[in-house]
């Protein structure tokens, strides 16, 4: 068993090809940057942004004008706008970077757009959201709308608690971006897993 690759979209000092397009599940982000250079040309899920930053594939039909060898089998979208509400209900006066946007699911805007199935379509559920916001900022303080967690682990979360147990591997992902995300608990966090055996962690 090869198990599951994720490919974020950091820029990669080494090719790692063979690895990524030998495993048994392979997951990219949004607009996968490395995709056909340094992480080969398979994969097969396909986590996409369903609220907010995600408007640029309504817009842009990012699906239609894509020249991928190789189309994901499957879409996942991990964004529970419902969760987004309660913490801005929660925390009105909150200088949260949480906005309107982000309490709109965009994912039938996105599928409409560029013309894809509704079959193998993944939505992550509240209860993994709220979970993955316990294990950044403990359960007392999981209302802390500064503990969104960004995409990748999120996705990352729900691989390591709902798929069956296999071998995982994180290629192309580094700790900084939107500064709503609390990067540094993510970095502490999954260098943590990767100590405990739970993942490999490939430094970009």
């Amino acid at each position: 068993m090869n198990g599951i690759v994720l490919v974020g979209n950091a820029p990669l000092k080494k090719n790692h090809s063979f690895l990524v397009d030998n495993a048994d599940l392979i997951v990219r982000f949004n607009l996968p940057r490395t995709y056909g250079s340094e992480s080969g040309t398979r994969f097969d899920a396909w986590v996409i942004a369903n609220s907010g930053g995600g408007r640029r594939f309504v817009d842009g039909r990012v699906f239609i004008n894509a020249v991928y060898k190789c189309k994901p089998s499957q879409l996942w979208f991990p964004r529970c706008v419902e969760v987004h509400k309660a913490l801005r209900a929660q925390h009105p006066d909150s200088q949260t970077l949480l906005t309107a946007a982000s309490e709109t699911d965009i994912s039938d805007e996105i599928i409409r757009a560029n013309d894809l199935q509704q079959e193998n379509i993944l939505r992550f559920s509240a209860s993994v959201y709220w979970s993955c916001m316990d294990v950044l900022s403990g359960v007392a303080t999981r209302h802390d709308p500064a503990r969104i967690p960004s995409t990748g682990f999120l996705t990352l979360y729900y691989i390591l608690t709902i798929l069956e147990p296999q071998p995982v591997t994180l290629v192309g992902f580094t700790f900084e971006g939107w500064k709503g995300h609390p990067w540094h608990l993510e970095r502490k966090i999954i260098h943590q897993w990767s100590d405990e055996g739970r993942l490999t962690f490939v430094p970009s």
